[in-house]
């Protein structure tokens, strides 16, 4: 378990009081920014825990309200699991470090997408509740946020390098409740597949060959590559597939360009699609 200190100063009400629907959207957002963290923290050190085990582990409950800004007191983490845990200590290492690029508006390399858009939700709930906040998380020192000064266009999503791109290979389940969805190749590289359309449609062809649309994300810092918004349906077997180039990679008949991986090397179960 670890506690999370939010302190917010100059809120222009009681000291130990805030606006009911200010702490639900700060505890919303922390908890949402902390789960995407989990996940994030888990895909990147290649853990196989089930979905349930992560949620767990990036559970976020208010446990108190005390006067001195107020200060919000949230405590992270599975009641039941070790006090240390390693994916613990990554997420915390993930999430201090988004801390810090708050107060300097500078975006750490492994923030994805999905991070960016909740750490904007994080950021907006503080910046309506008070004009000075201090976060302290664990043994570490507070750091002092003016949050009118914090740029939320740090934080938008970065679309470069993203494209449409259709990949084939074996798929694999992750997090069915959360549409959470791996596919690899048969030299073991992978790319995980999140938003996936249709997920209980989808988790009916796992541990079979099929074909992955949608917009695909090259790994940066700690992060893999990952296509998100997917829709995933059946395929042929790549053995007897027509778009196969003896090489390996396949390309669709009548595309003359050929497609760079995004990844060093994609091995023979992908076929990789130019826009």
């Amino acid at each position: 378990m670890r506690d999370i200190e939010v302190r917010l100063r100059g809120h222009g009400g009681p000291d130990a009081e805030l606006r009911a629907d200010r702490v639900a959207a700060i505890a919303a957002a922390l908890d949402d920014l902390v789960l995407r963290l989990t996940r994030e923290a888990a895909s990147a050190a290649g853990l196989g825990r089930p979905g349930f085990a992560i949620e767990r582990l990036g559970e976020v409950r208010l446990i108190s309200i005390a006067a001195g800004g107020p200060r919000l007191t949230f405590t992270v983490g599975d009641a039941d699991a070790l006090d240390i845990d390693p994916l613990g200590q990554m997420t915390d290492a993930l999430f201090w470090g988004i801390v810090e690029g708050m107060a300097v508006n500078e975006r750490p390399t492994f923030v994805t997408n999905t991070i960016a858009e909740a750490t904007m939700r994080f950021v907006a709930a503080l910046q309506r509740s008070a004009p000075h906040v201090d976060v302290t998380f664990g043994a570490r020192s507070p750091i002092h946020l003016a949050t009118g000064a914090i740029n939320r266009r740090v934080w938008e999503p970065d679309d470069s390098g993203a494209h449409r791109r259709t990949l084939t290979g074996l798929l694999e389940a992750v997090d069915l409740r959360n549409a959470h969805f791996r596919i690899v190749d048969a030299e073991d590289n992978r790319v995980e597949l999140v938003d996936v359309r249709e997920a209980e449609e989808a988790s009916q062809l796992v541990g079979q060959v099929v074909v992955a649309e949608g917009t695909f994300i090259p790994a940066r810092g700690a992060s893999k590559p990952r296509m998100e918004e997917v829709a995933v349906r059946a395929a042929v077997p790549i053995s007897m597939s027509p778009e196969m180039s003896p090489d390996g990679v396949g390309s669709r008949q009548g595309d003359s360009t050929s497609a760079e991986p995004d990844v060093e090397s994609w091995g023979g179960l992908f076929s990789h699609v130019t826009r």
